[in-house]
């Protein structure tokens, strides 16, 4: 007679060795609605990103979470003008999204914390970059807009190569902070540029000034080359002769005579 077996399921739900351990080590993730997430495990990336829902991870894994929504940052940007004053843009909005589809090239190469990373540096370094290129005095209403849109399109080619897309910038409550030392720095400056401005001017004045007095002296040497064929010997003789008695003849000439042994004749007219 067989022996029964008084629980005949224990051997059907046995668990197989090792399975305790391989349970405690596995754990499970759940990934919100809009976002995905990059499975890390011992041997590296998975290739595949995880969708929304509840995962089961491997052991040792874990999942790296991201919104693949836009986002959006507050940030006060500080730059300097050309000519040295302080510009504040306060509260400005900084409006990105990563690339879903380059999530692994992303985590492999910045990681989660990629707005702290990339994101915050590029925008600031390209606010000081374009704004560096205007004067405090230019930065109205419209050229603040053509900054604006030159900082938007510069910052997002500089984003792309590391997968993420720069939506919109909006510089909010852009001012110009002078302080005593800002304001004499803005001051020199304007001084220098309005002296490198005059340069030109100057070079200008002299070279047509120099140009009038080439003219000028050409002008001399052709009558010159005229009026020299003529001066003969016997001419300008004459011409000496009727001088000295031009000047002897003046009111207020007086004449002395002195012996001189051969006094030469002279031509009075009264």
């Amino acid at each position: 007679m067989a022996e029964s077996n008084p629980h005949p399921l224990s051997r059907a739900h046995r668990w197989p060795l090792g399975a305790p351990a391989a349970l405690l080590l596995s754990a499970c993730a759940t990934v919100a609605p809009g976002h995905a997430g990059v499975l890390v495990t011992v041997s590296g990336l998975a290739p595949d990103t995880l969708g929304e829902g509840l995962h089961l991870l491997p052991p040792l894994a874990h999942v790296d979470d991201y919104d693949l929504r836009g986002q959006q940052q507050d940030e006060d940007l500080v730059a300097i003008t050309a000519d040295g004053a302080p510009v504040a843009a306060r509260a400005s909005l900084v409006t990105y999204h990563v690339v879903a589809s380059e999530l692994t090239a992303l985590e492999r190469e910045v990681g989660p914390d990629y707005y702290r990373i990339i994101v915050r540096p590029i925008i600031g370094s390209t606010v000081r970059r374009v704004l560096a290129g205007y004067s405090a005095a230019e930065l109205d209403t419209p050229t603040i807009r053509a900054a604006q849109a030159e900082i938007t399109r510069i910052a997002t080619a500089r984003l792309r190569p590391f997968h993420l897309v720069l939506d919109a910038l909006d510089l909010r409550t852009l001012a110009v902070l002078l302080s005593a030392p800002a304001l004499r720095s803005v001051e020199e400056a304007g001084v220098l540029d309005q002296q490198v401005q005059s340069k030109p001017n100057k070079l200008e004045v002299a070279r047509r000034r120099g140009d009038a007095l080439r003219e000028r002296a050409r002008s001399i040497a052709g009558a010159h080359a005229l009026v020299a064929p003529t001066l003969t010997p016997e001419v300008l003789d004459d011409d000496r002769r009727r001088a000295e008695a031009a000047l002897l003849s003046a009111p207020s000439t007086t004449v002395v005579f002195e012996n001189s042994g051969q006094p030469s004749p002279l031509e009075i007219t009264p």
